[in-house]
Formats: C-alpha cells, structure tokens, sequence
C-alpha cells in the first residue's frame, strides 16, 4: 500500500470504531455472509496497512540515525498487527537509559481518532532527566510511565506511507538528538 485508503483514513478517524473493527468480533449474528466477506476484506486491508506503515516508519528511522548505532529488525507480522506497535533497539551507548524508540497507533487525547505517534521508551531513572531536558527546550511531549511520545499524526485519506512514516520518524529522532 502506497497511500492511506478511504478505508484505513475512515477507521483511524474514528477510534472507537477503530478498536472494534479491529478486534476480531464476529458479526454473524448481525451480518448477511456477503456483509461479514466485506468487513473481512477491510479488516485485513487495514491491518496490512498498519503493518507496513510502521516497519517503514522503523526503517526510516534507521536510516535517519544508522551512525547512531541505531538498526531495524524483522518484525513479526501477527504481533506487529495485533498491537500496532513496533519497537526499534537503541544504540548501544544508549541501553542505559533507552529501551527503544517505538511507533505506535493509539487514540489521540480525547479518545476522538487513531494517530501514528512516534515515542521514546525510557528506564525510569532517566525519564524525569529526559523529559525535563525535552521541555526546556520547548519540545511538546506527553510522559506515561515509561514512555515520552512526542507528536501524532493523523492517519489522512491520500496521504503518502512514506510521507508519514519519514514525518514519524524525523519527530523520534528529533526527540532522540533532542536527549542525546
């Protein structure tokens, strides 16, 4: 998939929809045979979408800071879809303070719409240190627990994989080189 479909924008614009088409449910009950092949058919369209929005946003970012130390991996398909996350190894100097750096889909902060966010997954001990530093450089972060995540991006009809996916990770390597 090139672009994000009207399919992919419509679930990711609405996150309670998102979590529920999502999940697996089954319609039967309620759906004629032709309507539940149909819901299938965008069920997994979506997914393949997701899956290949995130492993290109993880490579980009391995691009971006590969004289960081920093590489992709293979990720593993079902897990990639069922959590709609992937989680990318920190450089080596970094272990110390970094898990990872992650993409994500997840609602936005009104539980409105589903958007790709970019994070960085600290050790507790560092993350006050981080997330201070980040903020008195004017970087806008949201901190849970071990995550700092930077800004999310709307999931748009006709936006590009790759425009997302780079706009993804330039915010996590920003955030990054912001702590470095």
């Amino acid at each position: 998939m090139d672009a994000v479909s009207d399919i992919f924008a419509f679930a990711a614009a609405q996150a309670d929809y998102w979590y529920e088409f999502l999940s697996g449910s089954d319609y039967s009950s309620i759906l004629s045979d032709d309507e539940m092949k149909a819901l299938e058919a965008a069920r997994l369209h979506v997914e393949e979408g997701i899956y290949d929005l995130l492993v290109l946003s993880g490579a980009k970012l391995a691009d971006k800071l590969s004289k960081d130390g920093v590489v992709t991996r293979n990720y593993q398909r079902g897990a990639t879809i069922k959590w709609r996350k992937i989680r990318v190894d920190p450089p080596a100097a970094w272990k110390n303070r970094l898990y990872g750096f992650e993409f994500e889909f997840s609602p936005d902060d009104k539980n409105e719409r589903v958007l790709l966010y970019a994070s960085l997954v600290v050790k507790i001990a560092a993350r006050d240190d981080l997330a201070a530093k980040l903020a008195k450089q004017g970087t806008a972060i949201r901190v849970d627990g071990y995550y700092i995540y930077g800004e999310g991006f709307a999931v748009d009809k006709d936006s590009t994989f790759d425009s997302l996916a780079q706009r993804a990770a330039d915010a996590l390597g920003s955030l990054f080189l912001a702590v470095k």
